[in-house]
């Protein structure tokens, strides 16, 4: 046998019997883990003989339409993914949407730190909603964020939130969102500031940044168009 064709064998061995087999670690990553469940989930189907019918053979393509069926819609899609958006805005309102952020709470939970208490106003445990809606800090940066652009802000969870203006405009509703996630990003900023380096800047000097900002993202885009 040659080296040519004793090669692949050794690829289709590992591929076939270790990798179909290996599960991850504890200590592996989070997004290792998550390739590892999402290979779970097709070893279930593509090494049983009736894929979708005898006739019918696996490929990327057929594989990817059926993984996508069980994706369920997100509402909150459109608001994140609009052309007066910042990448680095949106990239971070998913992660608050998905509750990603490493919060005190989850930080307890990984056993990384023993307190919970929140940077920005100190008298409450730190979670994702307390932190966005429930802090002092934060619902003063977002009413006169608010007062600003002439609109109200309800005291709800995130998701209920971004769900609860799909009935306004689309520009509206763009520069809603946009302003917002300004709002929230330099709210977690100034939070990170506060845990790091201890100095806690005035909900006025926040606003006053990211009205500034907004104001220049605003224009640019303007001369794009």
């Amino acid at each position: 046998m040659s080296a040519d064709n004793f090669f692949p064998q050794i690829v289709e061995y590992k591929e076939i019997i270790i990798w179909k087999d290996y599960e991850p670690s504890m200590c592996s990553s989070w997004d290792w883990k998550r390739i590892c469940e999402v290979k779970n989930r097709f070893k279930q189907i593509i090494f049983n003989e009736n894929w979708r019918g005898p006739d019918q053979e696996y490929s990327v393509q057929v594989g990817y339409s059926w993984l996508a069926e069980e994706v369920a819609d997100v509402h909150w899609y459109p608001w994140i993914q609009n052309r007066i958006m910042l990448p680095k805005h949106a990239f971070f309102i998913w992660l608050v949407a998905q509750n990603r952020l490493l919060t005190q709470d989850i930080l307890m939970k990984m056993n990384i730190t023993q307190g919970n208490c929140c940077f920005l106003c100190g008298g409450a445990e730190e979670s994702l909603d307390h932190l966005f809606f429930l802090c002092p800090f934060s619902q003063h940066c977002k009413h006169q964020m608010a007062e600003w652009l002439d609109f109200p802000i309800p005291n709800q969870s995130v998701i209920s939130w971004w769900i609860g203006y799909r009935n306004r405009s689309l520009l509206r509703k763009h520069i809603i969102a946009a302003s917002m996630a300004h709002v929230m990003y330099n709210i977690w900023y100034a939070r990170n500031r506060c845990r790091i380096d201890h100095v806690l800047p005035l909900p006025a000097v926040v606003i006053k940044q990211v009205k500034g900002l907004f104001i220049l993202q605003l224009k640019k885009l303007c001369r794009i168009q």
